[in-house]
């Protein structure tokens, strides 16, 4: 078989017709949370291969700060979208169906101690000013918030997706931290706004796993004739898998690698 890597899973099989007993609402939801954390574990698990250590040279710094931020902010992007579509069920907003929307009303008063951590407001301003929208004014705000020091630069390179633009992110994310703050954070105290960020990120990253796991056992598997877990191991090209000490996502795309001059 060669050189390949294994990888291991719990499954737990369904089949489309024991799903045809559930009601279109309650699948609905749970199509919604299988969905929405999938993509979490995604987004995460690409945060965490984006994160190079710093090098001598500002510019590459910056790319892979632009890199890594964009990612930072999808995650709290996804994560606010999740709880803005359970709070409407669990409102009965969408659904008339009760069942569903005390399971989603639960979730929606777990969520209750998430907003009075310190990441809330600063994950939500992210949210919508500096993710979920493009905004004149935010950009106007902010615009008094950056440092006289910031890159305004252009890195431009005939591969364009390599191309990138410093000033966008010092207006509109790191000036959106200093305002944040109502001051000019030095570069510690900004990197712990950051770490603020990722922390509130993560803690609501687990209230969405909760969040699947109860819609699964409370919804569909009452239905489920005889749910029972097994192990499966599957063997994966060694590309698909690795260590993630052991690399990271590209922050420039190239055909070959030049050498050092």
């Amino acid at each position: 078989m060669g050189e390949m890597a294994l990888q291991h899973f719990i499954e737990l099989p369904v089949s489309m017709c024991e799903l045809e007993k559930v009601s279109k609402d309650a699948l609905a939801f749970y199509s919604i949370t299988s969905y929405a954390t999938s993509e979490l574990n995604v987004i995460a698990r690409v945060l965490l291969a984006c994160l190079h250590p710093l090098e001598k040279e500002t510019a590459i710094n910056a790319a892979g700060f632009i890199q890594s931020s964009c990612v930072t902010r999808m995650w709290t992007l996804k994560l606010f979208e999740l709880y803005d579509c359970v709070e409407g069920i669990g409102h009965g907003k969408s659904t008339q169906n009760r069942e569903v929307s005390q399971v989603a009303l639960k979730a929606v008063t777990s969520f209750e101690h998430l907003k009075s951590d310190d990441g809330f407001n600063l994950a939500r301003a992210i949210r919508h000013e500096a993710t979920g929208h493009y905004s004149l004014n935010a950009a106007r705000k902010n615009l008094d918030f950056v440092d006289s020091k910031a890159m305004a630069t252009l890195y431009t390179q005939k591969r364009s997706g390599n191309s990138f633009y410093p000033f966008g992110e010092e207006v509109m994310f790191v000036g959106r931290l200093n305002r944040f703050g109502k001051d000019f954070p030095s570069d510690g105290q900004r990197r712990e706004l950051v770490n603020t960020l990722l922390e509130w990120n993560k803690l609501a990253n687990g209230w969405a796993h909760d969040l699947h796991t109860m819609v699964f056992n409370q919804l569909i598997a009452p239905h489920l004739k005889n749910p029972s877990k097994r192990k499966r191991s599957y063997w994966v090209s060694p590309e698909k898998v690795g260590e993630l000490k052991d690399f990271n996502v590209p922050l420039f795309s190239s055909s070959k690698l030049e050498s050092t001059p």
